[in-house]
């Protein structure tokens, strides 16, 4: 495997650069747009997923779920109802995907929606930066 491509993929993982660093990284060091665009997109998904299956497994523990329901506020719980997925992709775009997901999982939101809402905001996201750093590379030659 050529280490470009381990370089974007663990730079998309990590939960200071995400997809912000890596698809420009990527472009730069010469790989084609799309793979670094899924590669990108992939591994920046991937601790949504481990995020979510601690919470799943969390969830076995009686003590732990009475403290984490104590925690939960239903201002927040209406307020993710109300607006949902919508919601959840735009704090995806602020915050990143580590903190996103382990707020809606603490504030008891559908999974389901947490997923989708974070894929919908990694794609909009990862279009978005790939066009702007593919305009920024053509501007600098």
């Amino acid at each position: 495997m050529d280490n470009r491509y381990l370089l974007v993929a663990v730079t998309a993982m990590s939960p200071i650069d995400e997809e912000l660093v890596s698809i420009p990284l990527g472009l730069a060091l010469g790989l084609p747009a799309w793979h670094v665009a899924l590669l990108s997109l992939a591994f920046n998904y991937l601790p949504v997923a481990v995020i979510s299956l601690l919470f799943k497994f969390g969830e076995k523990n009686a003590r732990l779920m009475a403290w984490l329901t104590k925690l939960r506020s239903r201002r927040l719980q209406k307020l993710l109802d109300k607006h949902g997925i919508a919601a959840v992709i735009l704090v995806t775009l602020l915050t990143g995907v580590y903190i996103t997901t382990a707020s809606l999982e603490l504030a008891g939101m559908n999974r389901a929606k947490i997923h989708l809402g974070v894929i919908c905001g990694l794609v909009f996201y990862c279009v978005l930066l790939t066009f702007l750093s593919i305009a920024g590379i053509r501007l600098l030659r």
